[in-house]
Order: C-alpha cells, then structure tokens, then sequence
C-alpha cells in the first residue's frame, strides 16, 4: 500500500524495479485490461477471461493479435472506447473497433484529437471533435503510473503459506462469503 496510490500503480512500479533491478521474468495476474500496457519482453499477463474461466498468457505478440495495438498503444485505445469497469469515460460513440481503427491509423490518441478533421466517418470525427478534454482524461486515467513510494524487496514477495486465521476474518470482514467455505 501506499497513501495516494491505486494498486494498480503499485503493481507497475513493482513491475518496472523488477525490470530494472533483475534479470526475472514477470507474470502479472489480473483481469485488468489496463495491466496489457505493462506487458514487455519480460512482462506478461496472465488473465482469466470471463465466465468461461479460460486463462489467457498476453505477451506483447497476444496482445497485438487481440487489441489489434502494441501494449504501449492500450492506454490509447481505452481513451477512446472508454471503460466503464475503471470510470474511464472515453469518447461517446467510439467502441472498441473504432478505437483500434483510429490509433492505428494516427498512433496515439493526441495525434487522432489533433487530426479528427481528416477522419472520413462522421461519428468518429465529431467524437473526437466534441470529446477532446474527455479522452485526454481518460488517457490519463487509462495511463498506469510506475512510481509509486515502495521498496522491491524479493524476499518480503516469497510463496509462503497464508495465514489461515487472519484470512478468515478478512474474508468475514469483507463478505467473501464463498471464499470462506474454501477454506480449510
């Protein structure tokens, strides 16, 4: 934890010291679309999609194939169609075609905003027209910050067996009710 920060900026800057400090390969786990933009040479993804529980390992090669984007590019097009799961408004009437369409085409959602005049379809022009302070924030908002306040220390990240006791009351505390019964 660190006072400001969301756990997905902690979890970026854990990622880059681990780039910068070690030679480790990194599998991040979450369902988080936004984790894709950290996904490098030796960061990938692990993500369980859907009801359906299939998981799913994106390197930069996957994430292109599904995303139609270099990882870089995510934030981008999440900019553009936007995210209801993290508030990330986007730019009404932008889906996700259209946002891959577009930064493919221009590469990133800046020069999109500062060329809309010469996109051919009429609602995504006056998307980008009529939503240019939207998607900037959204950008940001999409953008995950690694520099979070915390140490990388390798040893404090060791597998080790949970604590049974202080799992169960932090699953009473926070109602995980069919967590509960998986415990043993």
């Amino acid at each position: 934890e660190a006072p400001g920060f969301e756990a997905d900026d902690i979890l970026a800057t854990v990622v880059r010291r681990l780039q910068e400090q070690t030679s480790l390969d990194v599998v991040l786990v979450t369902g988080d679309k936004d984790a894709l933009q950290l996904v490098g040479s030796k960061v990938r993804v692990l993500s369980v999609v859907g009801r359906t529980g299939e998981r799913v390992v994106y390197d930069a090669a996957k994430v292109e194939a599904r995303w139609g984007v270099p990882p870089a590019r995510i934030p981008d097009v999440l900019a553009l169609m936007g995210d209801s799961i993290d508030n990330i408004p986007g730019a009404k009437g932008i889906g996700d075609k259209g946002a891959v369409e577009l930064i493919r085409r221009f590469g990133t959602v800046e020069a999109a905003l500062d060329r809309a005049a010469e996109v051919e379809g009429k609602r995504y022009r006056e998307a980008l027209l009529n939503s240019r302070e939207q998607v900037l924030l959204s950008k940001q908002l999409a953008t995950i910050g690694c520099d979070a306040p915390v140490e990388l220390d390798l040893d404090a990240l060791a597998r080790r067996e949970p604590d049974g006791p202080a799992l169960r009351d932090l699953y009473t505390e926070l109602g995980f009710t069919s967590l509960l019964r998986d415990l043993p």
